[in-house]
């Protein structure tokens, strides 16, 4: 399926190309300027996710301790069970909760 310009948008393009002319690059070089205001917005999204991710988790330690089970603080904390029990392996793995706690906070 090709690609379609409307009229408008093929006058906008004609009319920069006049006042500012055609910009040749050199294969293998960017032709536009360094980005030099920060992390690209991907690098700002996964750290977002990863500082929401310990905030959740901080949660599932509490909530763990104090005997809840996956079920119930996934759903308090509105995420998955999956994401619950992945939370307990991960703090399990940081030596934060036993490694031989079952589910509901039981040692055993």
């Amino acid at each position: 399926m090709a690609d379609v310009i409307s009229a408008e948008d093929r006058a906008l393009i004609d009319a920069h190309i006049r006042r500012h002319g055609v910009v040749r690059v050199a294969t293998g070089v960017s032709g536009l300027a360094p980005d030099d205001s920060g992390p690209t917005w991907f690098a700002a999204a996964h750290r977002n996710a990863a500082a929401r991710r310990q905030a959740r988790r901080v949660k599932v330690l509490h909530r763990i301790r104090a005997g809840e089970s996956h079920a119930s603080i996934a759903k308090a904390l509105g995420a998955s069970a999956w994401a619950v029990s992945e939370d307990v392996k991960a703090l399990k793995a940081e030596g934060k909760l036993p490694a031989n706690l079952r589910k509901g906070g039981k040692h055993g």
